[in-house]
């Protein structure tokens, strides 16, 4: 007991020098405040806070956009290559689909006839200009008159024969591609003069039609640039844009607006008629907005 008494002794003034601890009221705005900000659920508020900061980083990233196309490659009207005389064609040296150059040779007629006139009118004029020197000679006035008519008529004629002949080789006028002509289909046959052997249509003028969605034609302005794939073709060939038509097709549920199109890269490949799709640039836009028009396209077509 007296060793009770000496411990509570000495214990008795640090009890009344210490407060009472009164007991912490815990309300709801303390619990909010310490799930947000307390040191619980760590790894969940770092998820959030990542999610949060790659949402506001994509709300104001940008990327380049490319509006999708569906072209088809017009030619303008072709160049016909007329028979230049009525005759026998001797050969057609191209067929339909064939690229040729500007100059080369793509018909010839057949000049056996031409070559068995020439040289027969060559002997008759030599004869008749011996006998007409043999007129004069003996001062036959009359004889060398009449031989004087004949001999002008002969030399018209060989004439005529000599242009004909230098008129059998039928060539391009142009760079292009061959799509037609009856002289195709009637290789060494009789033809008239000014029937269409051949139809080459140019290079220079071929033209693509573009076909666009509605929605993104607010995006496109003349003179923008794209790329089209096209069958046949190693690489995709680019093309400007020329103008907007205005003119609208109802395609799978929306409308398709009309643009033409000028292609730069033509090769010896590229055909009138020829189907592909393409992108024109259009510049920078939102990446979350590009995101949802890749999506609605996606849920259209799988629609």
């Amino acid at each position: 007991m007296a060793s009770l008494e000496t411990i509570a002794l000495q214990a008795a003034p640090l009890i009344e020098a210490k407060p009472l601890a009164r007991p912490v009221t815990v309300t709801r705005e303390r619990r909010a405040f310490v799930a947000l900000f307390g040191p619980v659920r760590m790894k969940l508020k770092l998820a959030l806070i990542a999610l949060l900061t790659l949402a506001l980083v994509m709300l104001g990233a940008t990327g380049h956009y490319a509006v999708p196309v569906e072209g088809t490659v017009e030619g303008q009207a072709p160049r016909t290559l007329p028979a230049p005389f009525s005759g026998v064609l001797g050969e057609v040296l191209v067929r339909k689909g064939d690229a040729v150059r500007r100059g080369q040779l793509v018909a010839r007629m057949d000049d056996s006839e031409l070559l068995l006139e020439r040289d027969r009118l060559t002997a008759e004029r030599t004869q008749l200009a011996q006998v007409t020197r043999e007129a004069r000679e003996i001062r036959d006035r009359v004889a060398s008159e009449s031989l004087d008519a004949k001999l002008k008529e002969v030399e018209a004629r060989l004439r005529t024969a000599e242009e004909r002949l230098a008129r059998t080789r039928v060539v391009s006028p142009t760079d292009g591609v061959v799509v037609g002509g009856s002289g195709l289909n009637a290789s060494a046959s009789r033809v008239e003069a000014g029937e269409a052997l051949v139809e080459i249509a140019p290079v220079d003028s071929y033209r693509l039609v573009l076909w666009v969605d509605e929605r993104d034609l607010s995006l496109l302005r003349e003179g923008q640039a794209g790329t089209i794939a096209l069958p046949g073709e190693t690489a995709a060939l680019g093309f400007t844009v020329k103008r907007l038509t205005g003119v609208s097709t109802l395609h799978a549920g929306h409308n398709r607006v009309r643009i033409e199109a000028l292609l730069q890269d033509v090769s010896e490949r590229t055909r009138p008629g020829a189907q592909g799709t393409g992108v024109i640039e259009v510049g920078k836009r939102k990446q979350v907005w590009i995101w949802w028009r890749a999506l609605q396209r996606d849920f259209e077509s799988w629609r």
